[in-house]
């Protein structure tokens, strides 16, 4: 059977809500890497401010492309994003990443915004990645939605909750060797959790190894059952931060994720079958081997 998310992490259209092309602006980056990373399907442009984006049309609203997008990127002020994510259901997207940072990691405002966005895509049926997120890439389709250029294809998956730590290992790619099979920001997870992550990378044909850098794990229960199901066909193999008050303390700053004892952390990996790792060289270099 098809996991519902592969026509997630597969689209055949993407639509950057937020698009640009001023250097150094989130929607800039993500709009450049899609284009260069030569995606397969169709791309829309959103800015109302432009008519052309890196020679591609530019429309004012989600609402305007002459087509659905299977997925929409949302990189827009927060105050913006619950008409963006109306907009994007009624085109038919069957997955929406934010990256806007600043929600329920921030306070009750932000939780407020959060708590919007979920009412509307569960009732549409839509997934939602992130938000406070950096993109994804996906090698099967060419898509290149995290602002890096030049990430090689390989068949490692990274699911991780921190940008930096995605930074460092396309990074390690580069200079080590290997490759990527999908790279997924999830941020706060607060539509598309871990262990849905975990359930399809298990059954994704493109990917032989799962490497992941977690600072919070909600529904820990589920996260141990499917773990344990997909350890026992793929290995994972897992930097989990936290072991400290300080760690504890950065990770429910950055995603609002609470770490958890780390005693009880240890022992969930070890009934699962993670490898636990301490560093971002040893994440890649153990998961490259597997590879």
């Amino acid at each position: 059977m098809t996991h519902p998310l592969h026509g997630v992490l597969n689209p055949r259209s993407v639509a950057i809500i937020g698009a640009s092309e001023v250097p150094g602006k989130a929607g800039e980056r993500r709009t450049r890497s899609l284009v260069e990373s030569r995606f397969t399907g169709k791309i829309y442009p959103i800015n109302p401010k432009r008519d052309q984006i890196f020679g591609l049309k530019a429309f004012p609203d989600i609402t305007d492309i002459d087509g659905e997008a299977d997925l929409v990127m949302i990189v827009v002020p927060a105050k913006f994003i619950p008409d963006a994510v109306a907009g994007s259901i009624q085109k038919g997207a069957k997955g929406i990443v934010i990256l806007t940072a600043g929600l329920g990691e921030s306070g009750a405002e932000g939780k407020a915004i959060e708590a919007d966005i979920l009412r509307m895509v569960r009732e549409a049926g839509v997934y939602v990645i992130g938000p406070n997120c950096s993109g994804m890439f996906s090698a099967g389709v060419s898509m290149n939605i995290l602002g890096i250029p030049g990430i090689t294809k390989g068949h490692m998956a990274v699911l991780a909750q921190s940008g930096n730590i995605i930074d460092s290992l396309t990074h390690y790619a580069k200079i080590r060797g290997g490759g990527f099979s999908r790279i997924i920001s999830a941020g706060n997870a607060i539509g598309v959790k871990l262990h849905e992550y975990v359930a399809y990378l298990g059954q994704d044909p493109e990917t032989k190894v799962i490497a992941m850098y977690l600072e919070g794990i909600k529904e820990g229960n589920e996260f141990v059952r499917v773990a344990r199901e997909v350890a026992k066909v793929k290995p994972i193999v897992a930097l989990k931060v936290g072991r400290t008050g300080a760690g504890a303390r950065a990770a429910a700053s950055h995603t609002g994720s609470m770490a958890g004892d780390d005693a009880v952390v240890e022992a969930a990996f070890r009934q699962a079958g993670i490898v636990r790792v301490s560093n971002p060289d040893e994440l890649f270099d153990i998961a490259n081997v597997f590879q």
